[in-house]
């Protein structure tokens, strides 16, 4: 008699459990659920907001859709690179379009017996550069070419042609030429885009020759 007290006992023991258990899972299920629900409703806060858009905002670039937002970026950070090599010396502003012409003279023969004038037919050597950084756009020396051309006929730039008037033979001289004597605003349409807009050049030039006939 006794012994099947016991089995009744431990069998309502081991069904309180059961029940127990089962009641912790209802428990914890409506814990969840009703605090799923709540999050969902309540307002976002600003951190949580952040953390949102940061997640947006990777996800876009990993999508290609922040493309805009990405040439933004790389345009500021070219913006910060120039800056800073102006700050540094490596590049100079190009001087305003409408500054003077300067012209200094390198070299100058003892004798001049002949110098430039308009009309005159001129064989030149010459190297042109950027005055910004001093990249080159043209060297007739390295095509082992003279440059001829009649001063005062149109077939150079303004800058040239101020630049090289009464001009001893064998002389060297250095032109700064700011844009509005040499390509001006078109400037990336000149020497194959070596040449940007409103850009400052520097020719270093020397005469080798003047003669009164036709060029040839």
């Amino acid at each position: 008699m006794g012994h099947r007290i016991r089995e009744s006992e431990d069998r309502m023991l081991l069904n309180t459990m059961i029940a127990c258990r089962f009641l912790i899972l209802v428990i914890h299920f409506l814990t969840y659920a009703g605090t799923t629900t709540f999050a969902s409703d309540r307002p976002e806060t600003p951190l949580e907001k952040m953390k949102r858009e940061r997640k947006e905002r990777v996800k876009g670039r990993a999508s290609g859709s922040n493309a805009a937002d990405r040439q933004r970026d790389l345009e500021k950070r070219r913006r910060q690179l120039e800056l800073e090599d102006y700050r540094t010396g490596k590049k100079k502003r190009d001087l305003p379009p409408d500054s003077p012409l300067r012209i200094g003279i390198k070299q100058r023969p003892r004798m001049c017996n002949a110098r430039s004038k308009r009309g005159n037919t001129l064989r030149v050597h010459y190297n042109g550069t950027l005055y910004s950084d001093g990249k080159q756009v043209d060297c007739s020396i390295d095509r082992e070419q003279p440059f001829e051309f009649v001063l005062g006929a149109g077939e150079v730039m303004e800058g040239w042609e101020k630049g090289l008037y009464n001009m001893c033979l064998k002389e060297k001289r250095r032109l700064v030429i700011p844009a509005d004597l040499a390509y001006g605003n078109a400037g990336a349409a000149a020497a194959g885009g070596r040449i940007h807009p409103n850009a400052t050049l520097v020719y270093e030039i020397e005469l080798l020759r003047i003669s009164t006939g036709t060029k040839g």
